[in-house]
């Protein structure tokens, strides 16, 4: 099974305070394995707002 994982933070402090994008790829990936993928696509935007719908990663995903 093929399993995507979308990842993104806003700002510095998202990111300092657990929810960094390794800290997100972790359980993403660890969550993915769980639910049986066996291939992981990876997809993120990284200094992004979520109020901004027109991202790379999340039009690619």
């Amino acid at each position: 099974m093929e399993a995507a994982i979308y990842l993104r933070v806003s700002s510095d402090d998202q990111a300092q305070h657990g929810y960094s994008i390794a800290a997100q790829r972790k359980e993403c990936r660890e969550r993915a394995l769980k639910m049986g993928a066996d291939e992981i696509v990876e997809f993120s935007d990284e200094g992004v707002s979520a109020s901004i719908l027109d991202r790379p990663d999340l039009n690619g995903l």
